[in-house]
């Protein structure tokens, strides 16, 4: 999942209308350029994610309800937590295409190695 601001602040700007589309088994990465001012993962994300079968998520920007997160024990990698919602923020740009975390480009293909993991 690809993010940008959002440049217009009129209307609603809900930015995960995609998880219903994720498959089972799929490994959620979700670029919102590094921020940390707002997040694109939660509590709601987390729950629909676990009974959908979502293996993990890896968000290059910030999470929020970690709380919840841990206590599912939902694999779940971010910069930071935060507790401002991306609603109104940023916008879905992009799904299913290549992303940038920390210099490394992610495609569907892309294996996540565990030196590359250690080092982010």
């Amino acid at each position: 999942m690809l993010y940008e601001p959002v440049q217009e602040r009129s209307g609603f700007r809900n930015a995960a209308n995609y998880i219903d589309d994720v498959p089972s088994d799929a490994v959620i990465v979700s670029s919102n350029p590094g921020r940390t001012d707002c997040t694109t993962w939660g509590d709601i994300l987390t729950h629909v994610a676990v009974s959908r079968g979502i293996r993990g998520t890896l968000i290059d920007g910030a999470a929020r309800d970690i709380d919840t997160v841990q206590r599912l024990g939902y694999p779940l990698f971010s910069r930071a937590r935060f507790m401002q919602s991306a609603k109104n923020r940023v916008q879905l740009k992009a799904a299913q295409v290549p992303v940038q975390v920390s210099g490394v480009t992610v495609t569907r293909a892309t294996w996540w190695s565990a030196t590359a993991a250690a080092a982010w």
